[in-house]
Parts: structure tokens; C-alpha cells; sequence
């Protein structure tokens, strides 16, 4: 048996919103990330984890429902 870890920065740009799908395709659990230093960014993470609840979901053979998810506070390195 073996894990794949693959992680994907989006940097919270709308831009990207619309390719989310692609990026949370067959993921088991997701970290969300906001920066300690800039508000808006934890302002987010609610919005964050609902894309993240609308598009991606357990197989239902782990018990179907909404994949794990890790809130993780970052402070730039000065």
C-alpha cells in the first residue's frame, strides 16, 4: 500500500475557481491554509470549504460525506 500526497496552491485567486474540480478529483482530505498576517485570507476559509464540500465528497466504500479537512494558520517567513 502507498499514499499519494499532491498539493495544489490556488492562492485563494478567483480565477482558479472555476478548475477546483480538477484539483480536489480523488482527494481523500484536504488542508485549507490562511495567511496569519492578512485578515482577508481567514475571512475565506469558510467559502473555501464550502467549494470544497460541493465538489468532492468520500467514496461511499469510506463512508461517503464530506472529506476531511485540516485548518492550518501560516505566518510568512521574515
Amino acid at each position: 500500500m502507498f499514499v499519494s500526497l499532491q498539493m495544489w496552491d490556488i492562492a485563494g485567486q478567483e480565477r482558479f475557481g472555476s478548475m477546483t474540480r480538477a484539483y480536489y478529483k480523488g482527494a481523500m482530505g484536504a488542508f485549507i491554509v490562511y495567511d496569519v498576517t492578512r485578515p482577508t485570507t481567514f475571512q475565506n476559509v469558510l467559502k473555501w470549504k464550502q467549494d470544497l464540500d460541493t465538489k468532492v465528497e468520500l467514496p461511499l466504500a469510506w463512508g461517503g460525506g464530506d472529506i476531511p479537512v485540516v485548518l492550518l494558520a501560516n505566518k510568512p517567513h521574515l
